[in-house]
């Protein structure tokens, strides 16, 4: 048993639970990343969520390749962003039915096909208000968006250790100026409370636009 094993065996039976059903070997590569985005944290919206997906670089050059393709020939020259597709704005507001049917499966396809792992955390923000109370008590911490942070980066990082810790995990976060800050002190507050995170995880946390990635 390695030491970052040994550090923490409370976490086995979860491990094994995340792990249910994979049938992808470990394999070892330099870097593995984990891009993640936000949704639902404008004033009014009930639910706030986060979601993302790890894969090795060498399986997200594949994936990209594909991803491209796939938006190209749908004539789709920027990125995929879920709430314009469903609100059919901008470069969507032009495909029918079927060609939407067809762009959302195959862009399904690619997900499914390649060696991803995925993850996906909601909060309804009303009764998270209620369970938190004043923000005062809890400082930047009483935030929805604080908590859906820090559950995908303990997901990511126990997925990750099972499967590939001889690796080094860096995080990639959309660039949304007013979470830098929240950002920041999630990643620190993991590495202070699990100080065994720190050999397998970058150092900083990588904030970039959905555009570029």
């Amino acid at each position: 048993m390695t030491a970052t094993q040994a550090n923490i065996p409370s976490h086995e039976d979860l491990l094994a639970a995340i792990l249910i059903g994979s049938v992808n070997p470990p394999r070892v590569w330099s870097m593995v990343t984990a891009y993640f985005d936000e949704s639902g944290t404008h004033d009014g919206a009930k639910i706030t969520a986060f979601a993302g997906f790890t894969a090795t670089d060498p399986e997200w050059s594949s994936f990209s390749i594909q991803w491209r393709r796939c938006l190209d020939r749908f004539a789709i020259a920027g990125p995929f962003h879920m709430s314009d597709f469903e609100n059919r704005k901008g470069e969507f507001a032009v495909l029918s039915d079927d060609q939407r049917l067809s762009l959302i499966s195959s862009l399904a396809e690619i997900i499914v096909k390649h060696d991803v792992a995925g993850y996906a955390f909601c909060v309804e923000r009303s009764r998270f208000r209620a369970l938190v109370g004043a923000p005062k008590d809890f400082g930047k911490a009483a935030d929805p968006y604080y908590l859906l942070m820090m559950s995908a980066m303990a997901y990511a990082v126990l997925g990750h250790v099972a499967v590939r810790r001889h690796e080094t995990l860096l995080f990639i976060f959309d660039r949304k100026p007013k979470f830098v800050q929240l950002s920041n002190l999630a990643f620190d507050a993991m590495q202070t409370a699990h100080p065994w995170v720190k050999s397998i995880v970058s150092d900083q946390v990588v904030f970039a636009s959905r555009e570029a990635h």
